[in-house]
């Protein structure tokens, strides 16, 4: 066997075993179950009403859930002055939870509703990959807030610290930090958040490249 396959193979399995960590994965098992029993009972292999109905429910279950965090990481960066400094871990799992599972879709064409070999990216893949990307954001925001020691807490008089945000829009665009970390903790949330980025912008060139190319296709006629 090719050692080469052995990694990829190794690597592949690593990122699906940690996507079984997200709740969504869970509930998009029991819709897929679903999904599949209808397929067996359909005839000849043809799409059948419940099937498709099935897949639809899998595909509102993916929004409405990368929608919802979101939502939740406002929230989060909003309300971080006042977190405990142990829920820092969860919001940084949270944040490797996005990589993992997009580097799932672009490497394996798994962690996704419909699951492939390769790389087939859609408006709506790149929409999501986006959203993941904003989320992430406020996360790191968050982190940066609770545990980031930056050298200017706070430019403006309010409850939430807005240092905090710019510091992650800053390094989430432009891969330098807005202010100087002032602690070995503020140095390495710096560090993984580049690593989060440099990644994540390489998926994302990748997703474009594919949805471009499938655009492409599509307009010769093949």
């Amino acid at each position: 066997m090719n050692p080469g396959g052995r990694v990829a193979g190794a690597f592949r399995a690593t990122i699906n075993l940690i996507h079984w960590t997200s709740p969504y994965r869970w509930f998009d098992e029991i819709l897929k179950s679903s999904q599949m029993a209808a397929r067996r009972d359909s005839a000849d292999g043809v799409e059948s009403r419940r099937e498709l109905f099935w897949l639809r429910r899998r595909y509102i279950l993916s929004d409405c859930y990368i929608l919802s965090w979101l939502a939740a990481s406002i929230i989060i960066y909003l309300l971080h002055p006042q977190l405990p400094r142990w829920m820092a871990v969860l919001i940084g799992l949270r944040c490797f939870g996005i990589l993992n599972k997009e580097l799932g879709v672009v490497l394996f064409g798994i962690c996704k509703v419909t699951e492939g070999g390769d790389v087939s990216a859609s408006g709506r893949v790149v929409t999501l990959a986006l959203i993941n990307y904003t989320s992430s954001l406020f996360c790191f925001a968050a982190l940066h807030g609770m545990l980031g020691n930056i050298e200017v807490q706070s430019l403006v008089d309010g409850a939430v610290p807005i240092a905090p945000l710019l510091q992650s829009i800053q390094l989430h665009f432009a891969l330098s930090p807005a202010f100087p970390p002032v602690s070995l903790t503020g140095y390495l949330l710096v560090a993984a958040q580049s690593i989060f980025v440099f990644f994540f912008a390489t998926i994302i060139i990748s997703l474009f490249v594919s949805l471009l190319e499938r655009r492409s296709r599509e307009d010769r006629g093949w």
